[in-house]
């Protein structure tokens, strides 16, 4: 239920792959997991498809260059194309996939969620523009930033990031 709302949510999870991969992507599949059972409807949206909480994806890696490369497309077609359908999306994992979603999800009005997973993302971001860009659309379009530790904390505020 929405905190002095009515209903349960409906949320995207967007995360390149599940797991076996790595903590990521078993907190993803466990969070989605955890909210189905309370009632709320999640939508996993990986590389390999669309999945419910429950069901059993795919457990390999990520495909071929060229489905990497479409894969912030179909993120931001199923934000577009489904205004006002998510009460939020919560984005895992750095990258193009992320900042494509989440400036997706802002011109619909959708709340975005990003939680980075590995403390060197930041470092890594930084070192190429494509990356600076990222992150600079990741820190100022989210609604919420999740920092897994204080040093993560301390990399998302030099990168602009609000200190709460």
């Amino acid at each position: 239920m929405i905190p002095g709302g009515e209903g349960p949510l409906s949320l995207l999870f967007v995360i390149p792959s599940l797991p076996p991969m790595g903590g990521a992507e078993v907190h993803a599949a466990r969070l989605a997991a955890a909210l189905g059972r309370r009632g709320h409807a999640v939508t996993l949206l990986t590389m390999a498809g669309e999945f419910e909480p429950g069901l059993e994806p795919p457990s390999h890696p990520p495909g071929p260059r060229p489905r990497r490369r479409a894969y912030p497309l179909r993120i931001a077609g199923k934000l577009l194309g489904s205004r006002g359908s998510y009460d939020a999306a919560h984005f895992f994992l750095a990258g193009r996939h992320t900042s494509v979603g989440v400036l997706a999800a802002w011109l619909t009005g959708c709340p975005r969620v990003v939680m980075y997973g590995g403390t060197g993302t930041f470092s890594a971001q930084r070192a190429s523009r494509r990356g600076r860009l990222a992150l600079g659309v990741d820190v100022s379009l989210a609604d919420r930033l999740i920092a897994l530790n204080e040093e993560m904390r301390d990399s998302f505020r030099r990168c602009g990031a609000p200190g709460r």
